[in-house]
């Protein structure tokens, strides 16, 4: 049997997710962003929008943190497409910071990797209403 070897955008992003949640790791997350990324969240999110640069990516980042703690609720799934990976948590959570109650979606995220740099990232929760509701 062969072994299965990821794409060099695979291994990217899955080294931008191991570094991301960890303040520690942070800034070497950012490092695997191309200066000029594109993040696109649900608009309809206290945090929502189109950010640009990781200076936009870090804005999206406070805002989110500013309302809500977010988690990963179990393992994340990749899938390869090349250029292209595509990330799903299958149960996300996010606990309000004012309220303390807390939801769970699934989260799928997709980016697009070019000369080993993340240069576009969008968002997409199952159920943003409910996250919407929380962070308000």
């Amino acid at each position: 049997m062969s072994e299965v070897v990821d794409s060099d955008a695979m291994s990217v992003v899955r080294d931008f997710y191991a570094k991301l949640m960890d303040e520690a790791t942070f800034a070497e997350a950012l490092g695997l962003m191309d200066e000029n990324i594109v993040v696109s969240s649900p608009p309809t999110l206290p945090w929502g929008g189109v950010y640009y640069g990781i200076d936009g990516f870090t804005t999206m980042v406070g805002g989110l943190l500013e309302r809500v703690i977010p988690e990963n609720g179990g393992a994340m799934e990749y899938i390869d497409g090349g250029d292209h990976v595509i990330c799903r948590a299958k149960e996300g959570k996010f606990t309000g910071v004012a309220s303390g109650e807390s939801v769970r979606t699934a989260i799928v995220e997709m980016l697009e990797v070019k000369d080993g740099k993340i240069v576009a990232f969008d968002i997409y929760y199952k159920d943003p209403v409910v996250v919407t509701a929380l962070a308000s």
